[in-house]
């Protein structure tokens, strides 16, 4: 609260979608702020706007200067300035899931989710106990870097609680899938060709039966010819139809 008092005094402006995030300026002056917690990132076009804005921060509250950015929030940041690239990934993090809950018996998979699971079988007390370390840890992947696996992910979320031996089984087809596709990742580049701005929907209709046959809906938007928001989520009515 007392930093939020403090960037607001500052003529930083919150954002009413993501109040994390503040902005100012404009120009070589525009700066963003991003706040988690304790962690915060600067960005802005210049050093120069950077080193004010560290200076600011810095007379009123102590902090440790991490220099250009590697790592933000588990999500490894590389930048290639002459290709003028930025890669976002989180391959050690996906190890790591791997290490602690895939079934080393199971084969690599080229999909994350064949067929929406149908529970038929109950799931052992040692598998509902696990089901939901993997889903959560899945969910925070699948919003981080890896919207490929988001659709999977969603239908498994929605069985946390009760989950069968088929529920289990698919997260297991994604742990799969994640060690088929370990270093896939997000890459962000200077495309002035692209369309500024570009939203592309869909929906499988009613494509899931254990949830009164409800359709699942997908979006992603691309700005400049890069990925920067994506969502899959069962719809809450029933669709009778398709127009």
């Amino acid at each position: 609260m007392e930093f939020d008092k403090f960037l607001r005094h500052s003529n930083f402006h919150r954002l009413d979608c993501a109040p994390c995030i503040y902005t100012r300026g404009e120009g070589d002056n525009f700066a963003i702020v991003v706040i988690y917690v304790d962690d915060m990132l600067i960005i802005a076009p210049t050093l120069e706007t950077v080193r004010c804005i560290k200076e600011e921060i810095g007379q009123r509250w102590r902090m440790e200067d991490g220099g250009n950015v590697s790592h933000f929030l588990g999500i490894k940041i590389t930048r290639d300035r002459k290709a003028k690239t930025m890669d976002l990934e989180q391959t050690s993090y996906v190890k790591q899931l791997l290490d602690e809950h895939l079934d080393k018996r199971r084969r690599k998979s080229s999909v994350p989710l064949q067929d929406i699971p149908v529970p038929e079988t109950a799931a052992s007390i040692a598998e509902r106990k696990e089901y939901p370390q993997i889903v959560s840890k899945l969910l925070w992947l699948s919003n981080g870097t890896r919207p490929d696996i988001s659709q999977a992910v969603g239908v498994l979320a929605r069985y946390m609680t009760q989950p069968s031996r088929e529920h289990y089984n698919a997260a297991q087809k994604v742990l799969q899938y994640l060690d088929h596709t370990r270093d896939t990742h997000l890459q962000y580049g200077s495309n002035k060709q692209q369309d500024f701005l570009m939203v592309h929907s869909d929906a499988n209709w009613a494509s899931d039966a254990t949830a009164q046959h409800k359709s699942s809906s997908g979006s992603v938007v691309f700005v400049c010819g890069n990925l920067v928001a994506w969502k899959s989520a069962l719809q809450h009515c029933t669709t009778l139809l398709v127009v």
